[in-house]
């Protein structure tokens, strides 16, 4: 086989491999709503610099770890509807991503308002490793940029990946969502 139709090959299957974990973890999902007797609704009412202050406590040791300095960067305090596991599952493998391409440099998450919409950002200095979707780290167990955005897509959002001088940079926008709070 040549190496293009063996490259082609691997990034089918690195695709399949992503929908049906993507799939999996939704029957997970469902199933463990069920068995408590709530409808799953991923849409959650939450202030963005809350869940990322919480993010920062649950990953900061882990990226300080390997010399990075993490950093959060929002005044975004009111609430908005989210969904916080989708949020939170692309956040971890951005920083993840950071953690092992970046070692020693400065992380910044974010979140704001840009055009209506919501978002949320990583962005990393001297990202020393290409990432593309289709690649694949020997120890690598995070979701992957591919199912990042197969996510994203998933809420009607998209992640926004820029590589500069500076390093990497991604944003996971999503839209406002017009609900009412919870009682």
């Amino acid at each position: 086989m040549l190496r293009s139709e063996e490259q082609s090959d691997k990034e089918r299957y690195q695709l399949i491999v992503d929908n049906e974990m993507l799939r999996i973890s939704q029957i997970i999902d469902n199933a463990t709503a069920l068995m408590r007797g709530k409808p799953v609704d991923p849409w959650q009412y939450l202030s963005p610099a809350t869940h990322l202050q919480s993010l920062y406590q649950q990953y900061q040791l882990r990226l300080t770890s390997t010399g990075c300095q993490l950093c959060v960067q929002t005044t975004l305090n009111d609430k908005y509807w989210y969904p916080k596991l989708a949020v939170e599952l692309v956040l971890l493998n951005l920083l993840d991503n950071a953690r092992k391409y970046a070692p020693g440099h400065l992380v910044t998450m974010a979140a704001g308002l840009e055009d209506n919409e919501l978002f949320f950002s990583v962005n990393n200095c001297r990202q020393q490793a290409v990432d593309s979707p289709y690649a694949i780290a020997p120890a690598g167990l995070g979701l992957g940029l591919q199912t990042c955005q197969r996510l994203a897509a998933q809420f009607d959002g998209r992640l926004d990946m820029k590589m500069t001088d500076s390093g990497r940079h991604y944003k996971l926008y999503l839209p406002i969502l017009k609900r009412d709070p919870p009682c």
